[in-house]
């Protein structure tokens, strides 16, 4: 769900779509992985549950921290200041940065696809929990 909202909302040339997909369908895709790390690690570190739901909690906020960073870097590599106001007040980018989200979403994408396949191959559960279970 994850990557396949975030590959169609770098299509959609209108808004709504662009929420369903980037508002709505990517957070739900990471809600539901968010949860198979931390029932992993908890399998493997079963007295140390805090400590591995905060770990793979802060893994997901430095990620965040330095995806910052890099979709800056794609979207606005001069650095552009938000420049036109409209009437509430509020400024824009100028079409020179807009122009280059669809291409950082993708970019990112491509990220998040080596993350993914990495987690899927490395994460895995306890043995004896899957053993338990049948």
């Amino acid at each position: 769900i994850m990557l396949g909202a975030m590959l169609a909302a770098s299509y959609c040339k209108a808004w709504w779509p662009f929420v369903i997909c980037y508002a709505l369908l990517f957070p739900l895709g990471i809600g539901i992985v968010y949860w198979v790390p931390i029932v992993s690690g908890w399998e493997w570190f079963p007295q140390k549950r805090g400590a591995v739901a905060g770990a793979v909690v802060a893994g997901y906020g430095l990620g965040a921290f330095f995806f910052g960073f890099l979709t800056t870097a794609i979207a606005n590599p001069n650095n552009i200041r938000p420049h036109s106001k409209l009437k509430d007040g509020d400024t824009y980018f100028p079409d020179e940065v807009a122009k280059n989200v669809p291409k950082m979403f993708r970019i990112c994408l491509c990220f998040w696809v080596v993350l993914c396949a990495i987690g899927i191959f490395t994460v895995q559960r306890n043995p004896r929990y899957v053993q338990e279970e049948k």
